[in-house]
């Protein structure tokens, strides 16, 4: 995760009980680094959906070889009954 993010919290959370400023200006800088946040935020979703999304190809195409796989196994062993109850 972004350390940006960790770093805005902690501060957030110095300014907002110590320092014996104006409400108003607690609220102020407290809205500025919201929106900071949320946009941070915002971009480190961004990035661990594209992480998710590429997984899930990569998911889909395993299960589809996985399903051909399987396919050929079974031809070959309806092949093999066959050639045993035929070769009788």
């Amino acid at each position: 995760m972004n350390p940006e993010i960790h770093t805005i919290v902690e501060d957030m959370k110095k300014r907002s009980k110590k320092e014996p400023i104006a409400e108003s200006d607690i609220h102020t800088y407290q809205l500025a680094q919201m929106a900071h946040l949320l946009s941070l935020l915002a971009e480190e979703t961004e990035t661990q959906s594209q992480k998710v999304i590429d997984y899930s190809k990569k998911i889909v195409i395993f299960t589809k070889v996985l399903l051909w796989f399987t396919g050929v196994l079974v031809f070959i062993g309806l092949v093999q009954i066959f050639m045993m109850i035929f070769k009788s």
